[in-house]
């Protein structure tokens, strides 16, 4: 005879069923299941690690201090008032081999939190590739003993120009080599980051480049390859900064269609998944239009599942799939990994749109496929052209677009309190931006400064109101170089 026994997770799920067990009635089975999974005592846990580098860039390097921090959950009823957390490496690159520390904020009955343990040093010799293994303990008067490992591999410092950041999801796939083509075909200055290697998207590596432009390349919707909740945030807050961002994959629809990003920031809803059309065009101007096809040739032939979307208000279509084409393209001779089924008799369902553009103080360029499967590389260096000619718009560009998202700012009475703060933030930061460009214009040329008045006389008059503060600031950089003689002293 035998009784099955439940896990903790699935005794919680079934807790009322167990309950009602006449097992369960007639003998003391229930409180001994509640015991074990809820114990009466304060059951502390360790159930994760998070390695905080000092620069945050996600690296750690050679010389940088680092935080352990542990996330503890409580899976008792009581709660503790302090426990002891020591750590020991076998390690000769770390400031000390052993650590002990007493901490008080605990996580209170079923409870989880994050609590910051100690800051040690890597040493500054320390050779690149390096693995360093943690042994983590927290002990406490009256509860079990918990036991942890984390290993990390040290870094070289991420060195960054400014200009451009290209996110690869991974750069072992064939996307990798004909993307870098594409940026060096064009001439783009560009950093690297490749989430396998360099893990997750940190903001303080987006904040480095809310002067030059980020694109994310994501290659499917497997749990590797896409962007996480805390990326999504990180993106999110580049967006409200003022940043310029490009999002590219086949599946990167999909994998967005329930978020308030895709539809507030990408202003974008999801249609499906795999339109099974392989040939697509420029649309409004974008990539003068061109034809061109997204399978065979020298591209990377790795688009088996490209999205439909349509455009919500605030987005321009700019690349449209051609409905004739849908069988031209054979999916079973295309590079990736099979996770779904070929789709031979799917087509267009709605507006038929692959990208979209949105310039809402911030700049945005969504394309639901792959475009490092355009199978010509002249094509693809001419579409590379066109996605940096919309991430580097001239100052009156962006005068328009900053007078344009002003006016569509929202009364405080048609949303929250934090869209309506987020709102200004953003529009603040832009203005700030654009000053900035402004501010160098006229370092150089004095007289940029009156043709941008006379290009904000020639706003419509919603939007001059809408614009009248950086009016007044470039009317002060004026009238400080009628006084001074040079815009270069502010």
């Amino acid at each position: 005879v035998s009784i099955f026994f439940p896990d903790r997770q699935g005794f919680k799920a079934y807790m009322n069923r167990y309950k009602r067990l006449s097992f369960s009635r007639e003998t003391e089975w229930f409180a001994a299941l509640r015991e074990v999974a809820i114990p009466n005592i304060p059951y502390m846990k360790i159930v994760g690690t998070v390695l905080a580098d000092k620069n945050q860039d996600g690296r750690i390097a050679a010389g940088e201090e680092v935080t352990l921090n542990l996330k503890v959950k409580n899976f008792g009823r009581k709660g503790l008032k302090e426990a002891q957390i020591s750590c020991r490496t076998d390690s000769d690159y770390l400031d000390n081999k052993k650590f002990k520390v007493t901490v008080k904020k605990l996580p209170g009955p079923q409870e989880t939190t994050l609590v910051p343990v100690v800051t040690f040093k890597v040493n500054e010799n320390t050779p690149v590739h390096s693995e360093v293994k943690l042994g983590i303990t927290l002990r406490g008067t009256g509860i079990p003993i918990s036991t942890t490992e984390t290993t990390f591999y040290v870094k070289e410092p991420f060195a960054s120009t400014g200009h451009a950041l290209l996110v690869m999801t991974d750069a072992f796939s064939p996307a990798g080599p004909v993307l870098t083509e594409m940026l060096n075909g064009a001439e783009v200055k560009f950093d690297t980051w490749d989430r396998v290697l360099d893990g997750d998207l940190r903001p303080e590596v987006l904040k480095r480049y809310l002067d030059g432009w980020v694109i994310v390349v994501v290659q499917d919707s497997t749990p590797q390859q896409s962007l996480t909740q805390d990326e999504i945030e990180a993106l999110d807050n580049f967006l409200n900064s003022g940043g310029k961002l490009v999002l590219s994959g086949q599946d990167i629809a999909f994998s967005l269609r329930d978020s308030d990003f895709l539809r507030k920031k990408c202003k974008a809803s999801f249609i499906q998944d795999d339109v099974n059309i392989h040939v697509i065009s420029g649309l409004n101007g974008f990539a003068g239009d061109d034809t061109m096809q997204i399978f065979g040739g020298d591209g990377a032939n790795n688009q088996k599942w490209p999205d439909e979307i349509d455009a919500l208000p605030g987005a321009t279509p700019i690349v449209k799939y051609r409905e004739g084409a849908r069988d031209m393209a054979d999916e079973s001779q295309m590079t990736g990994p099979n996770h779904k089924p070929n789709s031979n008799s799917k087509g267009i369902k709605s507006s038929g749109t692959a990208a979209v553009k949105v310039a809402d103080g911030y700049r945005l360029l969504l394309f639901t496929f792959g475009f490092e499967a355009i199978n010509n590389r002249s094509q693809r260096n001419s579409f590379m052209k066109a996605i940096m000619k919309a991430m580097h718009p001239d100052i009156a560009a962006e005068l328009q677009n900053f007078a344009e998202a002003s006016v569509r700012r929202p009364a405080t009475r048609s949303v929250s309190a934090e869209e309506y703060i987020q709102r200004a933030d953003l529009l603040s930061n832009v203005e700030e931006k654009l000053l900035k460009k402004i501010r160098a214009k006229l370092d150089k040329d004095p007289e940029y400064g009156r043709e941008m008045l006379m290009q904000i006389q020639r706003l419509p008059a919603q939007k001059q109101r809408a614009v009248e503060n950086l009016e007044k600031n470039i009317k002060s950089l004026l009238e400080f170089d009628k006084q001074h003689g040079t815009l270069n002293q502010r």
